[in-house]
């Protein structure tokens, strides 16, 4: 299955793609609605959580000392 990103109006009753798109008459899709053209715009409630965690991760010392290492423990080497 692949995916394509498709930007489209609602004129109240159908989607009308901006752009045109080469797909086969009578093709199925699902359609995601993402209104807006931008992501919201985070809070600063959201700012201060995301820095919370931020600062959880950074102050916490590593399980593993590199990348490898954990690698090898979850493929179960010594």
């Amino acid at each position: 299955m692949s995916t394509l990103a498709v930007t489209a109006q609602f004129d109240g009753h159908v989607f009308i793609p901006r752009d045109p798109i080469s797909l086969p008459i009578g093709t199925t899709v699902r359609i995601l609605v993402r209104q807006g053209a931008n992501p919201p715009i985070p809070t600063s409630d959201d700012d201060h959580e995301w820095q919370n965690f931020l600062e959880e991760i950074q102050s916490n010392e590593p399980t593993f000392a590199s990348v490898e290492e954990a690698l090898d423990y979850t493929r179960g080497r010594p």
